[in-house]
């Protein structure tokens, strides 16, 4: 008969144990080697006959030029591109908030990245440094705050905005009764 342990104690002795070494994660290699793309499979994609990578869509919408493809095509393109990229996990909503408003658009090739000094694209590489996010310095409680102001100027009840952004929100933007008097 095995002695009763108690789910204290059950968890008290898992965290003495020492924990065996984590894995380390892969790293890319070092000497990655570059994206070559034919004309034949850029059709390939284009007809969904296979799939790609990020780098051989932005390989290919970067070398729009000289595989001559239409706008339909370099739009259909970008969008399997964003689907991609949409697809990937965001590691928080803080991450994903932080990316969206630092995202900016070369002026020269218009290709949307991150902020940095130079473009990302191998062929444009123009300067950067001056270019804002036009989402720079935009907060998530700004929107939060203008859906409220716009909902109390439309004559919204404030039940209604209570339930839609939250009493806490209600009550810091002035709402006077609560929805549980009411009804």
């Amino acid at each position: 008969m095995t002695p009763f342990i108690s789910a204290t104690e059950k968890i008290f002795r898992e965290l003495s144990q020492p924990k065996p070494p984590q894995p380390k994660p892969a790293s890319a290699p070092a000497d990655a080697k570059p994206v070559a793309l034919t004309r034949n499979d850029v059709d390939e994609i284009i007809h969904r006959k296979r799939t790609a990578s990020t780098e051989e869509l932005e390989y290919a919408i970067a070398n729009a030029r000289d595989f001559q493809l239409s706008e339909g095509a370099i739009n259909q393109l970008r969008v399997d591109l964003t689907l991609v990229v949409a697809q990937r996990p965001q590691k928080s909503w803080r991450t994903a908030w932080r990316n969206l408003t630092r995202l900016v658009q070369c002026p020269a090739c218009g290709r949307q990245q991150r902020s940095s000094d130079t473009c990302r694209n191998s062929e444009c590489k123009a300067d950067l440094k001056n270019v804002k996010s036009l989402l720079a310095g935009l907060r998530f409680h700004d929107l939060k705050h203008h859906a409220v102001t716009e909902l109390a100027e439309s004559q919204a009840s404030d039940c209604t905005i209570m339930a839609i952004a939250g009493a806490r929100l209600s009550k810091d933007a002035g709402a006077l009764l609560p929805c549980e008097a009411s009804g």
